[in-house]
């Protein structure tokens, strides 16, 4: 992974920057399969390389991948400062500093045009729905794209350009197209994510960083989450935790840099429990408290520089995480303090074993909390076969993800999307009011019987087709029948 570390060793400071992250290299099997880019250290040679061309815009060769490192440090409109330093957590002896990532200053002014720049790039692609006088533009309530979390085999280029040529308006990156860490302190990668988004012609609202979230809470006590994150580390269970926790206020900062002000989350399991979680605990008992304490102390930490930099966290409920259910998620929100800035990234394909999605989301909004990011993924229950297991076949259980337009699934997609727009859910609120955008929907591509990105493909244009068109009601039907031209 490209990574770029501040090594401070006796009052010196000193760069390191690992090769190209392979990912960047990846070229989809779409589009662009033919060009070849061969890289040794830092130097990029390439071999009959051609911009990528798609029906909503085009990157050019020199954009095809990322530009050698350029520090925020040396870099004019520096906004965010690093005002102290702490013990490397790579380090084993303890002895290298590094810049503390909690601690930073920012230049809110200057937070404030970054964040302006993204939406007015975003406004130019996907209109508004208020005129400057604050009137309705009468635009529908939507736009739709994919998340991408399933297609980290394409480069953010190949990404941004097959989901144009798919007819996709949005696409929400995760943390395999676009390293917020890395945005984090260096500039030059952080204006080429900028400007592939602006050449392909997909805004970025939102980015996904579910693995990093995942690992956050699990690597240190999860044998599989260990086993997923692959990386050697010869130091104490304390200062890997450290590590991740300071990744993931890297991630924060870039995505601050960015001018993105929401990061979709999947924060994993908080405590040693079984595959699928808290059905296997006692309510309430001291292993499910133990877990809330461990979640608490690590978000307590990150939720300060968040708000700072004026970013909303949106964590997913989910089987076998701090978040079961919707009960789940409130106490830990009010243990926490009742943050505004923690917020939901809502799947009702989650909610199959017992608490109805439109249950979690009245609970959601009689207790206050938002929801800020919308996934739209489909689940299916089939009866007589075990219902999850890591043992077999995904394709032999008895609850498996599905196309959005299956009629046995578990979820109505024009029922949900309209559900999601009720007042008090957040969602309408945050993208049609503070950003003055429709509400990005993403498909999320989970089948095991079919290619992920055609599942994908096939999702999104059933949204497109189905609620797409669709403009919020404002009035109640009844209403109507009582109106004369």
């Amino acid at each position: 992974m490209h990574a770029i570390l501040l090594v401070v060793t006796k009052g010196t400071t000193r760069t390191m920057a690992s090769s190209i992250d392979r990912r960047e290299l990846g070229f989809s099997p779409y589009i662009g399969a033919s060009q070849k880019i061969h890289h040794k250290g830092m130097k990029i040679m390439t071999t009959d390389l051609q911009p990528l061309k798609g029906t909503k815009g085009e990157i050019p060769v020199d954009l095809l991948v990322p530009p050698s490192p350029k520090l925020w440090e040396t870099t004019p409109g520096n906004l965010i400062t690093y005002t102290d330093v702490v013990s490397d957590p790579m380090d084993p002896s303890g002895q290298l500093k590094v810049p503390n990532p909690l601690t930073v200053t920012v230049d809110a002014l200057r937070l404030a045009k970054e964040q302006k720049g993204l939406l007015s790039a975003a406004h130019a692609l996907l209109g508004q729905m208020y005129d400057e006088k604050k009137q309705p533009t009468g635009k529908p309530a939507y736009v739709f794209g994919g998340e991408a979390a399933q297609h980290g085999d394409q480069s953010l280029p190949v990404l941004l350009i097959n989901a144009g040529n798919a007819g996709f308006d949005v696409m929400q990156p995760s943390g395999n197209h676009i390293d917020l860490a890395r945005c984090a302190d260096d500039a030059a990668y952080c204006d080429w994510v900028k400007q592939v988004h602006v050449s392909s012609g997909i805004p970025l609202l939102s980015v996904s960083v579910h693995m990093d979230g995942y690992f956050l809470f699990s690597v240190t006590h999860v044998k599989r989450a260990r086993a997923i994150w692959g990386q050697k580390f010869e130091g104490t269970d304390e200062q890997l935790q450290e590590l991740l926790l300071h990744r993931m206020a890297k991630i924060l900062i870039g995505a601050a840099r960015l001018g993105v002000r929401v990061l979709h989350l999947f924060f994993g399991q908080p405590g040693e429990v079984p595959y699928y979680g808290w059905p296997f605990h006692e309510k309430n008992g001291a292993n499910v408290a133990a877990m809330r304490q461990r979640f608490y102390d690590i978000m307590n930490r990150l939720l300060p520089l968040a708000k700072l930099l004026g970013i909303y966290l949106c964590h997913e409920i989910h089987f076998g995480t701090i978040a079961l259910n919707a009960d789940d998620y409130i106490f830990v929100w009010k243990q926490l303090g009742c943050p505004d800035n923690l917020c939901l990234g809502f799947d009702p394909s989650h909610f199959w074993h017992g608490e109805p999605w439109w249950v979690a989301l009245d609970k959601l909004r009689a207790a206050g909390i938002k929801v800020v990011v919308a996934h739209f993924k489909q689940a299916v229950l089939l009866d007589g076969r075990p219902t999850l297991g890591l043992d077999h076949d995904d394709r032999r259980r008895g609850m498996m993800f599905s196309s959005l337009d299956a009629t046995s699934g578990i979820v109505d997609m024009n029922l949900y999307a309209g559900q999601l727009t009720l007042p008090g859910t957040g969602l309408a609120e945050f993208w049609h009011q503070v950003c003055n955008l429709p509400i990005p929907g993403y498909a999320e591509a989970e089948d095991p019987h079919w290619n992920t990105w055609d599942i994908l493909v096939r999702g999104v244009g059933y949204l497109q087709r189905t609620i797409g068109p669709m403009r919020l009601a404002q009035a109640h039907f009844t209403e109507a029948m009582a109106l004369k031209a």
